[in-house]
């Protein structure tokens, strides 16, 4: 990263390698908090809402850098990464998820229950 950055003071790159450090953890814990958010959901739901939170963190993440004009600079990790990883992962979990058992999932909790005499 120091070869891309030549021209900056060393200030401006050690913060911007903080910041690009920052951005990683803060993706990882995002895709941790998903996953434990969705653990306690029955099994068959477990993909669509690990998928759906990774797409709206993706979509605020986006929305984020693009409201701050945040820069796409090579040899960081930015914003706009962190929304793409996002993105990835939300998208790898609804297309991995089983659409029938979920389907199965939701008419047995819409059926109507016999009442107790």
């Amino acid at each position: 990263m120091r070869e891309i950055h030549r021209s900056l003071p060393d200030s401006s790159l050690a913060n911007a390698e903080r910041c690009s450090a920052r951005r990683q953890w803060e993706c990882a814990l995002l895709l941790v908090g998903a996953l434990a958010a969705a653990s306690f959901a029955p099994h068959p739901l477990v993909l669509p809402i690990i998928s759906v939170l990774l797409v709206l963190a993706a979509v605020l993440a986006a929305g984020y850098a693009w409201l701050r004009s945040e820069s796409r600079a090579q040899g960081e990790f930015t914003r706009w990464d962190q929304a793409g990883i996002l993105i990835l992962a939300g998208f790898a979990a609804a297309l991995t998820g089983d659409s029938a058992e979920v389907l199965e999932f939701m008419e047995t909790l819409t059926e109507p229950r016999p009442a107790n005499d």
